[in-house]
C-alpha cells in the first residue's frame, strides 16, 4: 500500500477525476453531478487516511530506504481531499439553496 505508484498515483488519479467532473458539471445540466464531487473527495480522504495508517506502522528511515520517499509527503493527499471535500460541500449547498 505504500508503493509510490499506489500511494501517490491513485490520489493524483482521483484529483484528475475530480477536475474532470468539475469541468463536466460546469458545462452540463446533469442533476446531482455535484454529489459525485463529494463522493470523489470523500474517497480521497478515506484512502489517504488508510495510507497514512499504514505508514505509521513502519519507521521513517525504513520507509525512505524501502519506498524512496518521505512518508510525511502522504499528508498532502489528505489535505487536498479535505479542501476538495469542503469545496464540494459548498457547491452542493449552493445548488440546494437555489432549487
Amino acid at each position: 500500500m505504500l508503493y509510490p505508484i499506489f500511494a501517490f498515483g491513485i490520489p493524483v488519479f482521483l484529483l484528475g477525476l475530480y477536475c474532470l467532473f468539475l469541468g463536466i458539471r460546469h458545462y452540463s445540466t446533469i442533476p446531482y453531478l455535484s454529489f459525485v464531487l463529494v463522493i470523489i473527495s470523500g474517497f480521497l480522504i478515506v484512502l489517504s487516511i488508510q495510507i497514512l495508517n499504514e505508514a505509521d506502522r513502519i519507521s521513517k528511515q525504513h520507509a525512505i530506504a524501502t519506498y524512496g520517499y518521505d512518508p510525511s509527503l502522504l499528508w498532502l493527499a489528505l489535505i487536498a481531499g479535505i479542501v476538495l471535500f469542503g469545496i464540494s460541500c459548498v457547491i452542493v449547498y449552493k445548488e440546494w439553496r437555489t432549487t
